[in-house]
């Protein structure tokens, strides 16, 4: 049976005041995820973390080593 508003008890009170203050929380959470992910680094990467295979260290190697090798003129 619903109350008329004036004779809402505290406890009524105190859980509407909560769900909207979760509901708010819940649309700023939503809100800073929103701009999280237009970050530039998610457009490359996704939202799955990176693992670093044999073939990235070797590619990473090689190109140092290009470059120190022109840089030198070796």
């Amino acid at each position: 049976m619903l109350l008329p508003p004036r004779h809402y008890s505290f406890h009524a009170k105190a859980e509407r005041y909560i769900d909207r203050k979760l509901d708010r929380a819940e649309a700023l959470l939503k809100q800073q995820e929103r701009r999280a992910r237009r970050k530039w680094y998610h457009v490359f990467g996704g939202e799955e973390p990176f693992e670093t295979r044999e073939i990235h260290v070797f590619l990473v190697s090689y190109f140092a080593g290009l470059a120190l090798g022109v840089g030198t003129g070796i």
